[in-house]
């Protein structure tokens, strides 16, 4: 067969993981085939392998329920769920983005939040703690999909469903003149499972070395190609143009597992590894390359991530024409859990983006053409990571 390109191999892998394999929450059975394509992938480039097990807490809703007025709703339950005893049926108020200016009485209600200005665990949480006895949550600009939310690892105070944006604007409408009520039942169950982090290594002459990270893992229902099959074919790419090179320091291709349950794989790694990664010089983490333009995540939710770096970065990129754009953001990503040990960090994504965590987060929907810019770019900043003359951890 003839040589693919580097935007055919990208398609390719996105169909593939996304929407051949699909939904791949952490720990499943789908997850274990993309670890296995993965592996597979890295080591015909020649790089060593190992797989990394850890323990954590999984969620799987067995059913669920949304009614108003009789009829039922589309919706999803949020990963991490309580159950609810038999069903759960209160008036709806609508919080907005569920900020703490936002919340007042919802003692005895069920709240509505929108996606947004914090994280969703963050809205139920405190809501939970005014009272309110469960949530709904939607992403408002997501029209035709739901959005896969998350509570607070490893079980969310109050139950929780994630509707769609037609659902939600509805419901708030009829809150807003007191007439929304709605009957919440989940079935849900958390269980002792067993993540695999996959790391593989193209071998340099120093002890030093510099990890890229890109999670495999999706949420339920959500095929996850933005989030996170962008990255992780974006990071294979980037392996196969360095793969042959001789380099200084090591690099690390770092795929981890269960991100969406609050950065567990990573969280894991680093806990593990801590004498370690006084040898790592950076982390170079890529979430949701697959749309809008190339941006650096000045801010997460953990705090700042490294100045520096992110300087390193932007410096490359200017030197290959490529305009990098800075915002912040109010999750975090695999990043977080190497800047909190103390590692230089930073985050590449791609912003605007039309779809993450959603249940429309499909393959058609990615810009391969910034993928492959993304790869490109990404290979160039790790070279140049690899040689201490180019870069000293600070």
């Amino acid at each position: 067969m003839a040589q693919l390109s580097s935007l055919d191999r990208l398609r390719d892998d996105a169909l593939y993981l996304s929407n051949v394999i699909g939904p791949r929450p952490a720990a499943s059975k789908a997850d274990e085939r993309a670890l296995r394509l993965y592996k597979d992938r890295f080591e015909s480039l020649g790089l060593e392998c190992r797989v990394e097990e850890f323990a954590f807490t999984g969620f799987e809703a067995e059913d669920w329920r949304l009614t108003a007025e009789g009829s039922e709703l589309p919706s999803l339950p949020c990963v991490a769920s309580p159950s609810t005893k038999g069903s759960l049926t209160a008036p709806v108020v609508d919080i907005g983005y569920g900020t703490d200016e936002e919340i007042g009485d919802v003692k005895g209600k069920i709240v509505l939040a929108r996606i947004g200005k914090n994280h969703e665990s963050f809205k139920a949480e405190k809501a939970a703690e005014k009272g309110a006895l469960g949530m709904l949550v939607f992403a408002e600009e997501e029209k035709w999909g739901i959005y896969t939310g998350r509570l607070r690892y490893p079980v969310g105070s109050i139950p929780a469903l994630c509707v769609s944006s037609t659902t939600g604007l509805r419901l708030s409408k009829a809150a807003l003149h007191g007439e929304a009520k709605v009957s919440i039942k989940i079935n849900a169950k958390v269980r002792d499972t067993t993540g695999k982090n996959l790391l593989a290594q193209i071998k340099g002459r120093s002890s030093e070395y510099a990890v890229m990270t890109a999670h495999r893992d999706s949420r339920p229902l959500s095929p996850g190609a933005n989030d996170n099959v962008s990255s992780g074919a974006t990071m294979m790419e980037i392996a196969r143009s360095l793969a042959d090179k001789k380099l200084d320091r090591t690099l690390v291709f770092f795929s981890t597992d269960a991100e969406e349950y609050g950065l567990r794989g990573s969280l894991y790694h680093v806990d593990a590894h801590r004498d370690e990664l006084t040898r790592c010089v950076a982390n170079v983490n890529l979430d949701s390359v697959g749309q809008g333009t190339v941006h650096l995540v000045d801010k997460d939710r953990a705090g700042p991530l490294s100045p520096a770096l992110n300087g390193f970065v932007t410096k490359v990129a200017r030197g290959m024409g490529i305009r990098v754009k800075s915002r912040s953001w109010q999750n975090g990503s695999d990043c977080d859990s190497f800047m909190t040990a103390g590692v230089p960090a930073c985050w590449i994504r791609g912003w605007p983006t039309t779809s993450f965590n959603s249940t429309m987060d499909t393959f058609d929907k990615l810009d391969y053409k910034l993928m492959a810019k993304m790869a490109r770019l990404g290979a160039r900043v790790m070279e140049g990571l690899a040689d201490p003359r180019k870069w000293k951890r600070t």
